[in-house]
């Protein structure tokens, strides 16, 4: 188990979901600039914008508990959105990006071309196992045993480490 500080996702900002294999509105490809879908756009923030006062708030967070802003780390959650929100969060200084579905980052994560790690933080079936096993730096979704030993075990069939965590039901919910 990791003692990880407290995770902030940032979402990138569009006008509209972009579904994946698309490329966002007619108004960027007449630009020839993907990016102006993700800047300002009827008043909404923009992705360089919106991690900016994130990170202040970190910043902020840490100081008031004696910490430095540099322990945290910032997952950038694309579920829902194109390779080219991944690819906007990397150049603006996000190296973890966060997935919610194995077939979702399947989809995207070869076509993204910027070096990035990639987190599972949606519910991993047991029958994706071996899709996600050594795909991910970091499956934040563990919830039972089972699972638990069935990525150990398939992590040892093929020689590969993933990192992972375990989530606790400590409510008895």
């Amino acid at each position: 188990m990791h003692y990880m500080s407290r995770r902030y996702s940032i979402r990138p900002v569009f006008a509209g979901r972009i579904p994946l294999g698309t490329t966002p509105g007619a108004g960027a490809a007449a630009s020839g600039s993907a990016r102006q879908t993700i800047e300002r756009i009827s008043g909404i923030m923009s992705f360089g914008e919106n991690l900016a006062r994130v990170r202040e708030r970190i910043a902020a967070a840490a100081e008031r508990s004696g910490r430095s802003a540099s322990d945290v780390t910032i997952v950038a959650v694309t579920k829902t959105f194109g390779p080219e929100a991944v690819e906007e969060a990397v150049r603006g200084g996000i190296r973890d990006i966060g997935e919610n579905r194995v077939q979702e980052f399947l989809e995207k994560a070869d076509r993204v071309s910027l070096d990035c790690r990639w987190h599972l933080i949606g519910h991993l079936q047991s029958n994706k196992v071996n899709k996600a096993i050594g795909r991910f730096a970091m499956i934040q979704s563990v919830d039972s045993v089972a699972l638990a030993g069935k990525l150990g075990r398939a992590g040892k069939e093929r020689g590969l480490t993933t990192d992972i965590l375990v989530e606790v039901n400590t409510s008895g919910e």
